[in-house]
């Protein structure tokens, strides 16, 4: 445990980080329905879930870097996504967007953006 973080600032972090994490997911599905004709509940429920496995490792770890990394990526990836995806038709005839590899895109590359940052960050100690 570092020197100054108590017991009770460690849990008040985690409680407000996954209060954050139920709050951006709010957003997002409250959103995403109206602004993107391909909403699939499905893709915002498990990037959620799969956001909760890099949340409470870095809970557990007490690493705060690779926490707000997954705020970052989770929302602003959802943001990004928002801002840069594309309508496409595939041969069949069938049309395509590609909101969902943007957004889950901009969370993984942002969550092993606070990875590094974390073990340069320790490298350097």
């Amino acid at each position: 445990m570092k020197q100054g973080d108590s017991l009770k600032s460690r849990a008040i972090w985690a409680i407000g980080s996954l209060g954050l994490l139920g709050i951006s997911y709010g957003i997002c599905r409250g959103i995403l329905p109206v602004v993107n004709r391909f909403f699939a509940p499905s893709g915002a429920n498990m990037l959620a879930v799969a956001s909760l496995f890099p949340l409470s490792l870095a809970i557990s770890i007490n690493n705060r870097r690779l926490t707000i990394a997954t705020h970052i990526g989770y929302l602003g990836g959802f943001l990004l996504a928002l801002i840069f995806n594309t309508d496409g038709v595939v041969p069949g005839g069938g049309s395509t967007n590609n909101f969902y590899i943007i957004w889950n895109m901009c969370f993984l590359l942002s969550v092993l953006a606070g990875i590094f940052a974390e073990s340069f960050h320790r490298a350097k100690r």
